[in-house]
């Protein structure tokens, strides 16, 4: 498995949304590899940064032009 298979495999599993079947490959080159154990702590970190940050106050205007916008487009 390569460095770039195993990163876009953490982004997943930083989601949940990796199969649980690929999780044991994944794991085994974590425990080989120290440039994607670090890829995957700097992932972990940046996620609990972002999830602690507050959520931004949309204007109603624009949110009522993004739905309108979307509207048309599907």
């Amino acid at each position: 498995m390569t460095c770039n298979e195993v990163q876009m495999q953490i982004s997943l599993y930083i989601d949940d949304a990796l199969d649980s079947k690929q999780q044991p490959s994944m794991f085994s080159h974590l425990g080989k590899c120290l440039k994607c154990r670090t890829f995957l702590h700097h992932w972990i970190k940046t996620r609990g940064v972002m999830l602690r940050m507050p959520v931004p106050e949309v204007p109603l205007a624009l949110d009522k032009r993004v739905k309108k916008i979307r509207l048309i487009r599907h």
